[in-house]
């Protein structure tokens, strides 16, 4: 792992990037930690989970603006360390009926008192489901709601960092990261994850003012503005807060940067395994994806208020499926992304870089060395799949590695092929060889790279460095601080041990159990 910095040395006037440096120090202790003692045990684990269970029964409570917040008083036995949560905060009223597809509305004060358990997700398909060949949706429309950690409710002038989930713009919660976040709360931080509407619900647009689109980051800026208003009663700065996501949520936090809406809401970002360039965070032929909803959900061919009126209508679940049916090869394209809208994302991302249209805040950006592990293996594990990869590349070259809307996108899947694939081997599904080609374990042709890799610096590592490069341009000028990180260590028990036991390499996934286990 190396962590290096770009660009000039901060005035003494911009103390924040205190909390980057100790992040990068979490990455490294933790790193140290693991291989000194590997991960979690189960004793230790089990542990963990009696001594919560006689600390939990301690609630305590928050008054806020809009009413009383509940939380509970929670132990880890590995930190030996106390912290406070206060799960399922409604930031905005639930968007259902005439919300539906609408911009999220802040949430109306209270009686009574709120909180207290994990919300429901947001509408979406189960991932584990999927990868095992079946559709299940899952979640709630009323899903609008945050999660705020704290190691002292009190008044405290604590840093806070806020979290946004990936999952391509589709699938994802907080709850992913396996409930409370324990390692980042041994430190003296507010940590606030956010939920917000996902796939059609949260991106589908007309391209016009009926149904622009976006909500989905329209949502997280309203999350922004809610802790703005009510963090300091949690301990928290708000003039202190680190913006920060992986995949999905890495390119929410950079388009966040570009928009005037959520300008002065953060101070600092983090982007893991994820920026405004990456193929998956920004799509433009929104109203040809929309003549295809239409037809999937039987709405009447009208103007844009039918389309709504429709849509509201229907079953949250078939427009959580809609998306799904769209799906070409695998779980690509995503076509459920956000969109240039002219307001609250006013130019493409590449143009308003060049142009230094963005927050000039300071910076970490990274990714772990194998980018896309389990997408590759879940693809190459699929017989019918893997035959459309090798023999089809033409086809669906383009859809995995987002240039299908270039002109002469055959002509380019073609070289990509030649270059990193043509040696992929016919292996059997419950071969272990194939962990160890997709992760480069086992040797392939001379001067040739793994279809890991494809998938990697397609959808992860393009645009990154270039990215970087340019915030380090402008830093000269402003003197924000960037950093870049690559995190290449793999403990004894990893994410891509799921496909097989006994080999596997860094993912994106596995990288977040080090920050939040």
């Amino acid at each position: 792992m190396f962590i290096s910095t770009l660009g000039m040395a901060l005035t003494p006037k911009q103390v924040f990037i205190a909390v980057f440096v100790a992040l990068a120090a979490i990455i490294i202790i933790s790193t140290i930690v693991s291989r000194e003692n590997g991960s979690h045990s189960n004793t230790e684990q089990k542990s963990d989970t009696a001594i919560n269970k006689a600390f939990t029964a301690e609630t305590v409570e928050i008054k806020t603006r809009n009413g009383v917040i509940q939380g509970v008083k929670e132990w880890t036995a590995r930190y030996s360390r106390e912290f406070y949560s206060f799960r399922g905060i409604p930031y905005a009223e639930p968007p259902i009926l005439e919300l539906r597809f609408k911009d999220p509305v802040a949430v109306r004060p209270w009686y009574g008192k709120r909180g207290g358990k994990m919300p429901p997700p947001c509408p979406q398909y189960s991932i584990q489901a999927f990868m095992k060949g079946n559709i299940q949706i899952i979640g709630q429309e009323d899903c609008l709601y945050l999660n705020v950690y704290t190691p002292m409710p009190s008044t405290s002038d604590l840093p806070v960092m806020v979290f946004i989930h990936g999952g391509g713009f589709i699938f994802g919660n907080p709850d992913n990261l396996g409930g409370a976040p324990k390692f980042l709360l041994t430190k003296d931080i507010v940590l606030v994850s956010i939920q917000y509407r996902l796939g059609t619900l949260g991106f589908l647009s007309t391209e016009d003012s009926v149904l622009p689109g976006n909500l989905g980051l329209k949502d997280q800026n309203l999350a922004l503005r809610w802790i703005q208003e009510n963090i300091r009663d949690f301990g928290g700065n708000p003039k202190k807060v680190t913006l920060f996501g992986h995949s999905a949520g890495a390119a929410s936090v950079h388009l966040h940067l570009m928009s005037p809406y959520s300008a002065g809401l953060f101070q600092q970002a983090i982007l893991q395994s994820g920026q405004a360039l990456a193929p998956f965070a920004v799509r433009s032929d929104h109203k040809v994806t929309v003549e295809q909803i239409r037809d999937i959900l039987n709405c009447p061919e009208a103007d844009s208020i039918a389309f709504l009126s429709c849509l509201q209508s229907v079953p949250f679940e078939n427009i959580t499926y809609s998306a799904l049916k769209l799906q070409k090869f695998s779980r690509y394209p995503f076509y459920m992304l956000p969109r240039v809208d002219g307001d609250f994302l006013p130019d493409h991302p590449a143009v308003l870089l060049k142009q230094g249209r963005y927050q000039k805040v300071s910076l970490m950006s990274g990714h772990t060395v194998n980018e896309g592990a389990a997408t590759a293996i879940s693809i190459l594990k699929n017989n019918e799949l893997k035959t459309a990869l090798a023999n089809n590349f033409e086809v669906v070259g383009p859809v995995i590695c987002g240039i299908e809307a270039e002109k002469s996108a055959a002509q380019l899947a073609n070289r990509i092929f030649y270059h990193y694939m043509d040696d992929i081997e016919a292996l059997d599904d419950n071969d272990a060889g194939l962990v160890e080609y997709v992760s480069g374990v086992r040797k392939h042709k001379q001067n040739k790279i793994t279809p890991l890799q494809t998938i990697s610096e397609s959808f992860y590592n393009r645009g990154h460095d270039d990215v970087l490069l340019i915030h380090a341009r402008d830093s000269l000028t402003y003197g924000n601080k960037i950093f870049m990180y690559e995190f290449e260590h793999r403990g004894k028990r990893a994410f891509i041990d799921a496909f097989h036991p006994d080999h596997g390499s860094p993912c994106k996934c596995f990288f977040l159990q080090y920050m939040f286990a």
